[in-house]
C-alpha cells in the first residue's frame, strides 16, 4: 500500500509514493504544518482555529476552516486516492494520520538514540548512523513557520534534537579517534550557537588531548572575546578554571 510522508526539516512538504506533492495557499500550508506537528492527534476546531488566526479569527471561522481544509485535502489527494487517507475527520475534530516513522524529524530522532546507543560499542555503525540522520537535515526546523506562535514548541523540541544530534556527532569522532573531525563538527555547531559556553569547553578538551594545548587556549580567548564583546560577560568560574589547567597541564584524562 503506498504511504505518505512528512518532511519537517526546510520546506514543508508531503511524499505520497516516492513523490513530492505541491501544496499551495498559506493558509493550506499553515493548516498541514499544525497537523503534521501533532500526528495521529485528533486537534478540536476550535483550537485549530486559534492556532492558525489567533486574536483576529475570520468572520465564520467555522465555515473559513472547513473551506481550507477542503482545499488542502484535493491538494493532497491522489487522482485515485481517499481524501480522508492523509487527513481524517474524526469524532471531535481532525487528524493527519501517518505512520511516525514516514516523518522526517522522527527518523532523525530516532539515528540519533541509535548513533548514541552504538557509541561505546561498535564507533563505525553509530558513524553510519548518525550520517543517515545528518543527511535528512535540509534546513530549520518548519521553517517557513520557524517565529508563528503554533510552531514555537515544535521548533524548540527539534532545535534541541539538533543540538543532541551535533554532540553525538563530536563524541562518535572522538571515540573514532577523528580529532580534526570532532573540532570541524564543533566549529559548526559555534556557528550555529555561538554563545553556547560547553561547546567551546568541548573545543578546548579536543584540543589539549590532540596536543594542542595553545590551540586550546587560543578558543578560550575566542570565547572571552565574543561572551565581553557582544553580550558584556565573563566566562563561568567553570570554563576559567579549565583554562588554567591547561596551563598548568592538570586537565584530567
Amino acid at each position: 500500500m503506498t504511504s505518505y510522508g512528512i518532511s519537517l526539516f526546510g520546506d514543508l512538504g508531503v511524499i505520497y509514493g516516492g513523490e513530492p506533492i505541491p501544496v499551495s495557499g498559506s493558509r493550506q500550508r499553515s493548516l498541514l504544518a499544525l497537523l503534521a506537528i501533532n500526528p495521529n492527534l485528533t486537534l478540536s476546531p476550535d483550537r485549530i482555529i486559534e492556532e492558525l488566526w489567533g486574536d483576529e479569527p475570520p468572520g465564520r471561522p467555522t465555515n473559513a476552516l472547513r473551506f481550507h481544509l477542503s482545499k488542502l485535502r484535493s491538494q493532497v489527494t491522489p487522482d485515485d486516492g481517499d481524501r480522508n487517507a492523509l487527513i481524517e475527520t474524526q469524532p471531535g475534530g481532525y487528524a493527519l494520520t501517518i505512520n511516525p516513522e514516514n516523518i522526517d524529524t522522527v527518523q532523525y530522532a530516532g539515528l540519533v538514540e541509535r548513533a548514541e546507543t552504538l557509541l561505546g560499542l561498535d564507533p563505525e555503525t553509530a558513524s553510519e548512523a548518525i550520517a543517515q540522520a545528518e543527511a535528512l537535515v535540509s534546513g530549520q526546523p518548519l521553517a517557513e513557520f520557524h517565529y508563528e506562535e503554533f510552531a514555537r514548541g515544535f521548533v524548540a523540541r527539534t532545535d534541541q534534537l539538533l543540538r543532541r544530534g551535533r554532540s553525538a556527532a563530536v563524541d562518535i569522532a572522538i571515540a573514532r579517534g577523528d580529532d580534526d573531525g570532532a573540532i570541524a563538527r564543533i566549529r559548526k555547531a559555534i556557528e550555529d550557537d555561538p554563545y553556547d559556553e560547553g561547546l567551546y569547553r568541548r573545543l578546548m578538551l579536543v584540543h589539549y588531548r590532540a596536543g594542542r594545548a595553545q590551540d586550546a587556549l587560543a578558543a578560550y580567548k575566542e570565547a572571552t572575546a565574543r561572551l565581553g564583546e557582544d553580550l558584556g560577560l565573563e566566562p563561568s568560574p567553570e570554563l576559567a578554571e579549565l583554562e588554567e589547567q591547561i596551563l598548568l597541564h592538570t586537565v584530567t584524562p
